[in-house]
């Protein structure tokens, strides 16, 4: 898929946002909006040092391996950053999230008309529907039972839809429980090539 306004920033400034950023801060990417992270306020500096990575490996997946638009997934969706990089892109996107704080956060300061975010598990309790694309990025390291998770989300794809994993610690034989055929990409991509997958629904 082309890429657009890539050339913009979410720029932040205010150093008080630190405060509110803290309780998330270490466990996942903190940012507001959804271009790629810029600030002149060394309070925010690591942040925005910490939301870079996530926002490129969302980017290059879109770029690469993104056909057509539709309702995708964004599993593990933390403060929304990501899940508002997806909104420029997508018609609609659902952002699930177990943790309180960043729920909230996500709510508060990542909304957006096309995005619903969702405060549960995966595998989710609720229907959650189909998707073209679901997006399953540094989610399986911190789950035991990776492979069920993988098959439940590669069970919510539309047909023609893709599952996108980004796991740096997986491994092949990770891989290989799956069971689902989990394409390894490679090319030019700017962040961790080795941890990134793709699986076609079946």
């Amino acid at each position: 898929m082309e890429l657009i306004d890539e050339h913009l920033f979410s720029e932040i400034n205010d150093p008080a946002l630190a405060e509110i950023m803290a309780p998330i801060y270490g466990c996942s990417p903190v940012w507001i909006g959804g271009h790629y992270p810029k600030t002149s306020c060394d309070k925010l500096e690591p942040y925005a040092k910490h939301n870079s990575d996530p926002y490129r490996i969302y980017r290059d997946f879109i770029r690469d391996e993104v056909e057509f638009n539709g309702r995708v997934l964004d599993v593990g969706s933390a403060s929304g950053a990501q899940s508002r990089l997806l909104a420029r892109y997508f018609t609609e996107v659902v952002g699930i999230e177990r943790a309180e704080e960043k729920f909230l956060f996500a709510e508060k300061y990542n909304a957006a008309e096309n995005i619903r975010y969702i405060r549960d598990a995966v595998p989710a309790v609720r229907d959650i529907g189909k998707f073209v694309y679901v997006f399953c990025v540094s989610v399986l390291y911190q789950n035991a039972g990776n492979a069920d998770i993988v098959k439940y989300l590669h069970g919510l794809l539309e047909p023609g839809g893709k599952l996108f994993i980004y796991n740096p610690a997986t491994g092949e034989s990770d891989v290989a429980s799956w069971g689902l055929g989990a394409k390894k990409l490679a090319g030019d991509f700017e962040t961790c090539p080795s941890g990134r997958f793709v699986i076609n629904a079946g």
